[in-house]
């Protein structure tokens, strides 16, 4: 009998490292194989990468401070994008979490995060730390020339796309390999460059910024399969190598996989479709 999901109050614990031990590997086990919670944790994820940046109206600053004290206890050629989300000060009261969300939506700013990740120890997960987005480049459109790709889009062979990328750690470097899987099984890398089996390049260094930066280069797959197109990111604070990827079969590219095979790694996947 499959177990059921955790509610979306469990995740946010579990995703907070705040879970008990034994339900935090419940969880853990369950994510890995279930697509439903893997959705609701990148929109969690989502949401709280908004809360984290500060409001420029004072207004809101002080709205946003009164909600979030009633959750605290006293005292070059191949493409694709992927999000995320940093994690920021997150408990059990999701609705409350909403709440705060709807108070203000601002762009990304420079600057100190007024929030701070709790947990035991002060932990900071990968995931509480970095964002990426993978654009859609138009070119000619001057008013909207990048468009953030979403789960289930259409994009058409030729499209370039440009990863952004947000990076908040401060106490270590971290590393960022791109690559996309389409329908027929072959692999497309976005970054870095790959473009000859001779060559084994590493992994990208990942820039520390408050605000969104773009990569320097975009990309544009390799005459991709029509069809579905995974594009799969890993933030890792060790310098993987094309390689890595490159030795391993098609089972074990699924996301679930890659993460017991690099426990260290923050990794994610969109999926989308390629047309003619």
């Amino acid at each position: 009998m499959i177990p059921p999901c955790p509610t979306p109050e469990e995740l946010a614990v579990w995703l907070d490292r705040e879970a008990g031990q034994r339900r935090a590997a419940e969880i853990q086990s369950h994510v890995t194989a279930c697509s439903v919670c893997t959705a609701q944790i990148a929109a969690l994820e989502r949401l709280i990468a908004e809360l984290r940046v500060p409001p420029a109206n004072p207004a809101s600053q002080r709205a946003i401070r009164s909600v979030m004290a009633r959750l605290d206890p006293p005292a070059r050629r191949a493409p694709g994008r992927i999000r995320w989300a940093g994690l920021g000060a997150v408990a059990a009261g999701a609705v409350a979490v909403a709440i705060a969300a709807l108070v203000w939506r601002a762009p990304a700013a420079s600057g100190v995060d007024e929030f701070q990740a709790r947990g035991p120890g002060a932990v900071r997960a990968l995931a509480r730390e970095v964002g990426t987005t993978l654009y859609a480049l138009r070119p000619g459109d001057d008013a909207s020339p990048a468009v953030p790709l979403a789960a289930d889009a259409v994009v058409r062979g030729g499209t370039a796309f440009v990863l952004g990328t947000r990076n908040l750690d401060r106490e270590r470097p971290l590393w960022l390999l791109s690559f996309a899987i389409d329908a027929a099984g072959d692999i497309h890398w976005l970054y870095p460059g790959y473009v000859s089996s001779s060559d084994d390049p590493a992994a990208v260094p990942l820039a520390q910024t408050d605000d969104e930066r773009m990569m320097p280069d975009s990309v544009v797959l390799d005459r991709p399969a029509v069809g579905e197109l995974r594009v799969i990111v890993v933030i890792s604070p060790t310098p993987l190598r094309v390689s890595a990827i490159e030795q391993l079969r098609s089972p074990e590219l699924a996301v679930a996989a890659l993460q017991r095979r690099f426990p260290d790694a923050a990794i994610s996947e969109l999926a989308f479709r390629v047309v003619p």
